[in-house]
Formats: C-alpha cells, sequence, structure tokens
C-alpha cells in the first residue's frame, strides 16, 4: 500500500514499512514543473516541522550564500552533490539534536561542549544555566559556532552570534516547549518542576554562516539549485 503524507516543503512516502521523504520543490523541478510551494503552503500542515516557507527560503538563501563564499578545501569536501537542501535540513533537525558548540573565553581561547540543541523556524537554539560558563561567555562574547554530526554521514555547521533570552519568557514559549516534548515522556513532571527552578538562559544562533554535509545518495538527488540558478531558470 502506497500513500503520500505532505507536509510543509516536502512529502512523506511510506511503502514497504520504509519513508522516503523527498522535498516538492525539488520533486516538481526534476518534473520541469514551477515551485509552487507558497500557493499549496495553507493547505501544508505538520504539528513537528515549524518552518514557513518563507523561513525555509531565508534559509536556503543563507545556504546557498555561505556554500558560494566557502573556501576552496571545503567546497572540495562539501560539494554541491553533497549539499541538503533547506527542506531537508528541517526534516533532518526535528527534536532534539545533540549539537557541539564552541565559545570563547576572554583571552580568546575556543571553548567547546555538547548542549541539548532544537531547530526552530530556520535556527539552532540551546540553553543552559544563566551562571554556566558557556552562557557568561556568550553575554559577554557573542560570537559562537555550532556542529551537529551523525557520525561520518551528515553535519551541520553554524556560525554567528548568540542571541539570549530567558527560557520562560513567554515570547520565547517554543524553546521551552521543544525541551519539554522531549523530556517530559523520558522524565515525566520531574523535568519541568526542575526547569521552574533554575534561571535558565536560552540562546537563538543568529547565523551568519551555515555549511551541510552529507554521504546519503537521497541527499545527492535531492539537492537544491542555488537560489542565482533558480531564479534563471
Amino acid at each position: 500500500m502506497l500513500h503520500d503524507v505532505v507536509l510543509v516543503g516536502f512529502v512523506s512516502v511510506h511503502t514497504h514499512g520504509v519513508t522516503v521523504t523527498l522535498d516538492v520543490g525539488d520533486l516538481q523541478r526534476a518534473e520541469g514543473l514551477p515551485d509552487e510551494r507558497h500557493r499549496w503552503a495553507g493547505l501544508w500542515s505538520n504539528r513537528h516541522v515549524l518552518e514557513t516557507p518563507a523561513e525555509i527560503d531565508r534559509l536556503q538563501e543563507l545556504l546557498d550564500r555561505s556554500a558560494a563564499g566557502a573556501g576552496a578545501h571545503l567546497r572540495s569536501i562539501a560539494s554541491d552533490e553533497r549539499r541538503l537542501s533547506a527542506a531537508r535540513v528541517c526534516e533532518k533537525l526535528q527534536g532534539m539534536r545533540l549539537l557541539v558548540v564552541a565559545t570563547v573565553t576572554a583571552d580568546g581561547r575556543p571553548l567547546a561542549g555538547p548542549v541539548d540543541g532544537y531547530f526552530l523556524h530556520g535556527s539552532l537554539y540551546f540553553s543552559s544555566a544563566r551562571d554556566s560558563v558557556r552562557m557568561r561567555h556568550l553575554a559577554a562574547r557573542p560570537a559562537v559556532s555550532a556542529t551537529y554530526l551523525e557520525g561520518e554521514e551528515l553535519a551541520v555547521t553554524v556560525h554567528g552570534r548568540a542571541e539570549l533570552f530567558d527560557v520562560s519568557d513567554p515570547a520565547h514559549a517554543e524553546l521551552r516547549q521543544a525541551m519539554l516534548d522531549h523530556y517530559l515522556p523520558r522524565q515525566g513532571p520531574a523535568f519541568e518542576t526542575w526547569l521552574n527552578q533554575i534561571d535558565a538562559v536560552g540562546a537563538r544562533i543568529g547565523a551568519a554562516k551555515m555549511f551541510t554535509y552529507s554521504t546519503s545518495d537521497l541527499a545527492r538527488r535531492l539537492t537544491r539549485p542555488s537560489c542565482s540558478e533558480r531564479r534563471s531558470g
């Protein structure tokens, strides 16, 4: 039995117990059809995907701009056929993803460590206690880098500046909700009690550059053309 489930920006096809996710825009371009994602956006919904079509477009522009400005060595490894599209990044980074985050000490040394990361509206977020070394670094020096790895098969790296906020701030409720969605099923109400008691600070990485790398054959087939190629096509 084959059936399609339409998501924001991509389609999940379920067959013989296997799920394959395809970028709708890429499928349309492969068939010579116009990208009608904006016209269809109101019909698409998935509670796990927060990105709007406009946010996916901005993310794609960031990915294309970053790749265009990369050095020759990086381009030789993260070549165009190994890059992920914005829609695939959104799919790959659903839920909690363990990041390695690097901050800068007062004397200019890098300090890296693991944090729980969440990809919300096209940006990476993480949190920690206000008095943690990491957050004290970012309060004084907001430059930050983060990488998500899945072995040798997938890498997403972002460089930018951290924008700090209180996790309890209703204006940033989606990070807190993402944390609850992940940990309440695992730790029960004790996690929310703990979260309410600590002075937690959240950080959104305002990305200046983002690079992706994937050895997946599916990712290679679904790599989107650059913005300039889409405009000239």
